[in-house]
């Protein structure tokens, strides 16, 4: 986790198990990890904005939803 003036970024590693339907896939009960940035603009203490950017194609793959590329 970074932080500089008003702006915080961490960067997350994130593993879980498809147990639900996702993104219109049926369950799989496959495990996937996949990576994920987020930024946090703080005011008064307080975020008052995020932007997240995770790898979706990433855990589509491991799913075996999307061809390995």
């Amino acid at each position: 986790m970074l932080g500089e003036g008003d702006l915080v970024m961490q960067r997350s590693t994130v593993t879980g198990t498809h147990l639900g339907p996702w993104f219109g896939v049926p369950p799989t009960g496959k495990r996937a990890t996949w990576t994920a940035m987020e930024v946090y603009r703080v005011a008064g203490g307080k975020i008052v904005e995020q932007w997240l950017n995770e790898d979706w194609t990433s855990v589509l793959q491991q799913l075996g939803a999307l061809p390995q590329t």
